[in-house]
């Protein structure tokens, strides 16, 4: 997996660097990894709680994948969901599955997609 395809969140920070190389290290590793100020690179709102969000894929081209958390709760990458199949149909993308389970026709009448 290549670092370049990792884009993280940190309360109102976007992470660089070292927590770059620390998220793309437990991702390849298949570990949890706690979301704390210590392992993200520091306190970027202090006295607040924060949430943590991993937007990552595994390659490119590979689905969009995602983790998030609130401070002193884990990204859970020793977890994944290795495939979905609805209907005898595996399904590759999410926006997909919406639309065949009428979700999507949901997110269409309330103006959350065209």
């Amino acid at each position: 997996m290549s670092k370049s395809t990792i884009v993280a969140f940190y309360g109102p920070k976007q992470l660089t660097g070292k927590a770059i190389d620390t998220i793309a290290e437990a991702i390849n590793k298949h570990t949890d990894l706690p979301i704390t100020n210590e392992t993200l690179g520091g306190d970027p709102a202090g006295f607040v709680v924060k949430y943590g969000m991993v937007f990552y894929s595994l390659a490119e081209g590979l689905p969009l994948r995602m983790r998030g958390g609130r401070e002193g709760e884990k990204f859970t990458f020793s977890k994944d969901i290795k495939s979905i199949v609805y209907g005898n149909v595996e399904i590759k993308d999410q926006f997909v599955y919406f639309y065949e389970t009428g979700v999507g026709a949901l997110f269409q009448r309330d103006g959350w997609c065209d």
